[in-house]
């Protein structure tokens, strides 16, 4: 007897996620669909308790639960990876072990949109930002609408707990294993094989806190993986939209080095002012009076 593939894959992640990862299994199981599914879980060998959490929760629910449980660390690109190769459904959705679910109608209502609309390649919604002591809208758009490809370049506000996508529409190359930004990356690429839709209904929440990438970082930092990820794009030769990458490469060089010259690191600063083209110079003219400014007085 020939078991067909189960429509949607809800794929998991997660490394040391004891205090959280109940809470996303339990917004995944309290779903309401009308169609066959399956649960998988990566787990890049947590020692926190995670991983007994997860061998309880695959006891209870035998049929819908898979595991890879790695027997080492092996990093968060691999895990992910190996996340992705497993599910082999139509659909994706894909989330982190700190963030959860809250609608238990969201895969439903996401799966029946890129079903009726095969022009699609994925779609995504409001969800909450917790920063543990206030909660707020991740991108506070009131409609529904189409995301562009250089939206999502200029401005990704999208949350990943949200995205539901078609499988096996872009490959996990090597970009991915470079890029700092893989959800925006994930996002971008499927925007160049289809539409993207955005439902504005609050589906999940996306936690901010010390255990996550980006809370706390410097802004230097955030500033060059930003930075990163458009020239790792033009480096792949997704060029189709070059001319917004190069104008972002050089706003963010000049916004990089302003900031290298305002904490007084000369020689930082002036190693990303000379990356700057003399069209940027003149078209940031402001910024490049701060720069010379802080340079002087610094």
């Amino acid at each position: 007897m020939t078991i067909s593939a189960p429509l949607v894959s809800v794929c998991l992640i997660t490394y040391n996620h004891a205090n959280y990862i109940r809470k996303a299994v339990e917004g995944v199981m309290m779903q309401n669909v009308n169609f066959t599914w399956e649960f998988i879980i990566a787990d890049d060998f947590s020692t926190d308790g995670t991983r007994e959490i997860l061998l309880d929760y695959k006891d209870k629910y035998p049929e819908i639960i898979k595991l890879i449980l790695q027997e080492k660390n092996v990093g968060a690109f691999k895990n992910w990876s190996d996340l992705l190769d497993c599910a082999i459904s139509k659909y994706i959705s894909y989330f982190e072990g700190d963030d959860y679910w809250t609608d238990p109608y969201k895969l439903q209502k996401q799966v029946a949109f890129l079903e009726l609309n095969d022009d699609y390649a994925a779609c995504v919604t409001e969800s909450l930002m917790d920063y543990g002591t206030y909660q707020r809208r991740y991108s506070n758009k009131d409609l529904s609408c189409d995301i562009s490809s250089s939206s999502i370049l200029l401005e990704s506000y999208y949350a990943t707990n949200t995205f539901v996508f078609r499988n096996n529409v872009i490959g996990i190359g090597r970009i991915f294993e470079e890029s700092p930004l893989g959800d925006t990356l994930l996002l971008y690429l499927l925007s160049l094989k289809g539409k993207i839709r955005y439902f504005p209904e609050v589906t999940g929440v996306y936690r901010k806190h010390s255990a996550g990438i980006f809370t706390g970082t410097d802004g230097i930092i955030l500033m060059k993986r930003q930075l990163l990820f458009y020239e790792l794009l033009i480096k792949y030769g997704y060029l189709e939209h070059k001319s917004v990458l190069e104008g972002l490469i050089q706003e963010f060089k000049i916004g990089i080095a302003y900031q290298h010259f305002y904490r007084g690191e000369r020689n930082a600063g002036m190693t990303y002012l000379l990356q700057v083209n003399l069209l940027t110079y003149f078209k940031e003219w402001k910024m490049t009076l701060k720069c010379i400014g802080h340079f002087v007085i610094k």
